[in-house]
């Protein structure tokens, strides 16, 4: 496990916890970051980056942060998101993509995530959705897709979702 033994909240951020620690928020909404705050607290369960310029989801810029329950990084002017940005999140339950740009959901995006009960997308600009895109979402049972511009409907893989 990676160690965040100084536990301090990124720069223009919020940080706060309940009495327990047992949820832990980290508050960057709309400050104008065009990259996800380095050095979020590896404890954080409930992350906003919403309302940012983030364009793309690099590559495990969420790595470590295994108690992370809750994400949004809706309204954030995303085009893309790359294969591995969820790696490690492996606790997440609800991830807000919504009114982004993002056009193609390519089939690996959300690999890993089968703790993921609601995912939001809509408003968004995708037009293709890879076949595999939603299948190892074994526990989702809310999907946002409405306000998109679906070209193509292909059959989705979600035999491992007992919804």
């Amino acid at each position: 496990d990676a160690c965040d033994c100084e536990m301090t909240c990124p720069l223009n951020c919020s940080c706060y916890h309940d009495q327990t620690w047992n949820t832990n928020v980290v508050d960057c909404s709309r400050q104008s970051n065009d990259l996800i705050p380095r050095r979020i607290p590896m404890d954080a369960t409930h992350v906003y980056l919403d309302g940012n310029d983030l364009k793309e989801l690099q590559n495990h810029v969420f790595i470590g942060r295994k108690n992370m329950r809750v994400l949004y990084v809706n309204a954030s002017r995303i085009e893309s998101i790359q294969n591995r940005t969820f790696n490690g999140l492996n606790l997440l339950q609800t991830l807000h993509l919504e009114d982004n740009v993002i056009a193609e959901l390519k089939g690996y995006e959300f690999e890993y995530l089968s703790h993921l009960r609601e995912l939001y997308l809509q408003g968004n600009l995708i037009q293709t959705i890879g076949n595999m895109t939603f299948a190892p979402l074994k526990s989702l049972e809310i999907l946002r897709l409405d306000n998109n511009r679906i070209i193509s409907f292909s059959v989705w893989q979600l035999n491992m979702n007992s919804y």
